[in-house]
Parts: C-alpha cells; structure tokens; sequence
C-alpha cells in the first residue's frame, strides 16, 4: 500500500469473501470515476480463492490507491468494523463486491457535503444517501421521489418508518459522527454463529441523532448473483441466527418508535420468534437474552401467533416469507 501524502477525503469501502468473480465490477467502476482523489480500502474476510492474487496484480497496475487488508474469516460486520476502526479520510462510502458506482458517484458526494458546509449544516448531517439502480436502469426499491425534488433531509425513522422508503442505497458517511454513533462489538449473543448484523442497526443509531440527506439519483448500480443468491438460501440455519442476533440489537434499540410503523414492527418480532422456534431455542432463553422490557413485553404477547405462524408457514406453506 503506498497511500498519498496529500489530503485525501474519500475511501470506498468493500468488504469481500470469495468474490474473485466480481470484484472487476467494483475496480472498473472506481477507475471511471470522475473524481480521482480516494482510496479503496478493501477487507478480505478470509477469502480462500484467487481475490488475493487479483488485488495485488491491481495494486501493480498503480491507477487507484488501493489499500488491501486481509483478515480471519468473521463475517461482513467484522470486516466494517475493522473498516470503521482504520479508514483515515474525512468520508467513507461503503459498496459491496458485486456492485459499481456510477462515473459521478464520488463527486457528486464532494458536490452534496460542500453544498451542506457551505450552509452552515455540517453539524446537522452524518451521511448523504444516494439512489440504487439495478442493472437494467430499474429503481431498486418502491419509494420514488416527488417530481423536480432534488434531495430530502431526514432519518432514518421518518424515511423508512413513516414514509416507507425502503430502497437500496448507496451512502457516503462522515466518518466522525459514524464513529460516535455506531460501536459494533465483538462480542454479543450468538456472535460465534452469525456472518452478518442487518445494517438497519446502523442507520438506526445514526438517525437518533443526525440527519442524512437523501438526494434524487442514482449512484450505484445493484447486480444480481444468482450463484450468491442460491447460497444464501442453502444456509437457512445461519440466516436464522443472523436473525436473531440482528433484531435483538433493532429491536430493543427502537422499539420506542412503535407507533409510527406498527406494521412493521409486529413483522420483525414474529420473525424474531419464528427463527428462535427453527434454532430449537426455548421462549425462555430468547426472553432472557432481551435486554429491554418494552421488547421483552411485546415478545410475549407475540409469542403465541409467532409460534402458529412458525406452524404454518413451516408445515403448510413448506417456505416462510423471509
């Protein structure tokens, strides 16, 4: 790694585990960019095939500034974590191994944070959030922004949770404030048996205190992998524990916003309690691993529809919906 003297204010973040076959979508979408002046910080989560051979052969071409950890295999929140902890610029934008920024994507970043200092709100916002298309054009998600509207200034509980905005997104975070808000452990329930926390948790954190400013376009491009996709789905018993030890974080975290999505809450619990029954917990050890009353009150009360509907959709429908 050979990292420029000069003041850099943006790194690219990819975590990656075993994505030789895609990792060029990312690397050939950063050298278009428009805007030369980052770092990408790339964490290898303990890959075990060619990625460590084709990022040193990247490094060599020497066209980006490419700085290259590799780490014991713990799963993608450990990878943002280790991110989180080393990344030296002002901003951070995360991007997954199978996706490609758009040509402008860091510059329109620069262009949004100096609109945002330039006014006096610096103080205010902890990311901008830009638009996700998938590789068609095609808007991933269902939220459409009003018409001529350029940006919206919010977080993450009236956008999602009021407004119901629950589209794919590409951010760019003050690494400061992202710091302050978000503190992923090492060590919490089921840390030994999950891959992956649902990055609700951090939005979440952050929308407590700042703002984010959502911007109307698209910087991302979303790529399907169905090999990826498939895999995912032949780990069902990790995707429970991811579940379980995710919602655990959310839910004692936000249950205080009940009210504005009902809906949405009372799904989140019964997914709760339905991975909780597919992992052979009993009720008693998943109350105990509630940290919250709030939560621990509605996980009782949902308990006895969370058990027929684990019944239904296990025995019945043969699948569940999540």
């Amino acid at each position: 790694m050979n990292i420029p003297n000069k003041r850099i204010l943006f790194t690219v973040f990819t975590p990656t585990y075993n994505r030789a076959h895609t990792l060029q979508r990312v690397y050939h979408s950063l050298l278009r960019q428009t805007y030369k002046d980052f770092i990408w910080l790339i964490i290898d989560d303990g890959s075990t095939d060619k990625t460590h051979d084709l990022i040193k052969g990247w490094i060599s071409e020497n066209q980006i500034t490419i700085d290259y950890r590799y780490k014991a295999n713990g799963g993608k929140h450990t990878a943002m974590s280790m991110a989180f902890k080393t990344c030296h610029t002002k901003y951070l934008i995360g991007i997954d191994s199978d996706d490609e920024l758009r040509p402008d994507a860091i510059e329109t970043f620069k262009k949004v944070w100096e609109s945002i200092i330039h006014y006096g709100l610096e103080a205010q916002f902890a990311e901008v959030s830009g638009l996700t298309h998938d590789s068609t054009g095609k808007l991933v998600g269902d939220f459409y922004f009003p018409e001529a509207l350029e940006f919206i200034d919010s977080n993450w509980h009236e956008m999602v949770l009021k407004q119901h905005n629950n589209n794919e997104h590409i951010v760019c975070w003050d690494l400061k404030k992202l710091r302050e808000c978000v503190d992923i452990p090492e060590n919490f329930w089921l840390s030994n048996k999950v891959n992956m926390l649902g990055e609700g948790i951090f939005w979440a954190r952050i929308g407590r205190k700042y703002k984010t400013r959502y911007i109307n376009k698209g910087l991302r491009i979303y790529n399907y992998d169905a090999g990826e996709s498939l895999l995912r789905i032949s780990d069902k018993k990790k995707g429970h524990f991811n579940n379980l030890a995710s919602n655990r974080f959310f839910l004692d975290e936000n249950l205080d916003h009940f009210n504005n999505n009902p809906k949405y809450f009372i799904n989140l619990i019964l997914k709760y309690i339905i991975s909780g029954v597919e992992l052979g917990f009993s009720p008693l050890y998943v109350l105990r691993n509630i940290n919250t009353n709030r939560f621990k009150i509605f996980y009782v009360l949902l308990l006895p529809p969370g058990i027929l509907a684990w019944f239904y959709f296990k025995k019945i429908k043969k699948n569940f919906w999540f």
